[in-house]
């Protein structure tokens, strides 16, 4: 495992207890861990719109996305 593959974020207590719920909400009688929750999140809400940017870069792209784009 690359020791470079994770970061830590820090988020406010209501943050966090959304978060909770999301994770519950998300896999009814699955709890997903609270990584998997904001992965998931961000990949559903804002991974959706970069890649639909017909490969146009819009300052808020990442490699990841760009790739992800150009397939």
């Amino acid at each position: 495992m690359t020791p470079y593959k994770f970061r830590t974020v820090s988020l406010k207590h209501d943050t966090y207890d959304k978060v909770g719920h999301l994770s519950k909400a998300i896999t009814p009688g699955i709890k997903l861990s609270f990584a998997s929750t904001i992965d998931y999140a961000v990949e559903k809400i804002i991974g959706d719109r970069l890649v639909s940017t017909n490969g146009k870069n819009n300052g808020t792209t990442n490699g990841y996305n760009q790739e992800k784009a150009s397939k």
